[in-house]
């Protein structure tokens, strides 16, 4: 499921956004350090309880990340589990993010997200004027941010 394009995506993104379900109404919140391992998406649990609790009554999630720049990115549609540190099927995922991380950011838990489907985001500026270079749309973004 994870493709080179995704996992390409993933590292040129600083931020993603999980979605998940409290059983009344969705809630996404961002996330800051994430990347893959294999097959799944890894996030280092940082200060969302809200996920955590959401992902105990319904492991049905979406993640979605892109770069702002480019303005194209992913939304991954999945099932997660939260693993802590005594996980040893997740040792990998904290040696990872624990690098990523390098003791600025204290967590104990990882959200090990399986994608099942995927679809790519596109800015529609990408369908509206797709004669637009990169380059001119990276111009464009870096003046909007003001980069």
């Amino acid at each position: 499921m994870l493709t080179e394009a995704i996992k390409a995506s993933i590292h040129e993104s600083v931020l993603c956004w999980l979605a998940t379900y409290d059983g009344d109404f969705p809630s996404v919140s961002p996330k800051e350090i994430f990347t893959y391992f294999n097959d799944k998406i890894i996030i280092a649990n940082i200060a969302s309880p809200q996920s955590a609790k959401n992902i105990q009554k319904s492991n049905a999630v979406c993640v979605s990340f892109i770069n702002v720049l480019t303005q194209k990115g992913w939304k991954l549609k999945g099932t997660a589990r939260l693993c802590d540190r005594s996980d040893t099927q997740a040792e990998a995922y904290f040696a990872i993010l624990d690098n990523m991380t390098k003791g600025l950011y204290p967590y104990q838990k990882v959200f090990e997200i399986t994608p099942i489907k995927g679809a790519e985001i596109i800015a529609p500026s990408y369908h509206y004027y797709p004669q637009i270079s990169m380059e001119d749309r990276l111009e464009q973004a870096k003046k909007l941010y003001r980069l």
